[in-house]
């Protein structure tokens, strides 16, 4: 004979006597993040016109995104002396980084070339794994 009671009491306990099992959530990652990657925006760049959005992303060791715990800092440096980073769509604000707001995986940037040329930028810090970025931008 079936026991009865034994759903309701698995029940009370926030079990189901017949659970299947869910997929893992794409929206929490408790793993920490270990490395960086560049989504770009325009491609090519335009010498003397402000890029598409940049974002740089935080990943765990299996390249899911995870979150920042706490406001982070990281640098962006580049293989061009023509290269101009900044943190707003018109390139009004120059900067020479990228922060990710805490309890987010992403924060953003955009560039602007003085110079018709191929050009490497990468975002690198506090002992994640750096992300590279190559581009040619071409004249207008």
């Amino acid at each position: 004979m079936r026991n009865r009671k034994l759903p309701i009491i698995l029940a009370l306990f926030g079990i189901s006597a017949c659970s299947q099992q869910q997929p893992p959530s794409t929206n929490v990652n408790v793993n920490p993040p270990v490395k960086l990657a560049i989504a770009s925006g325009s491609d090519p760049l335009v010498a003397g016109i402000c890029s598409g959005e940049n974002i740089v992303k935080t990943l765990d060791k299996d390249g899911n995104l995870a979150k920042v715990n706490y406001e982070q800092t990281f640098r962006l440096t580049s293989s061009s002396a023509y290269i101009v980073f900044y943190t707003d769509p018109e390139c009004n604000t120059v900067t020479k980084a990228v922060k990710i707001p805490a309890n987010e995986y992403e924060g953003r940037f955009f560039v602007k070339m003085n110079k018709a040329e191929y050009v490497t930028y990468i975002v690198s810090g506090n002992n994640l794994s750096a992300a590279a970025e190559s581009k040619t931008a071409i004249s207008q």
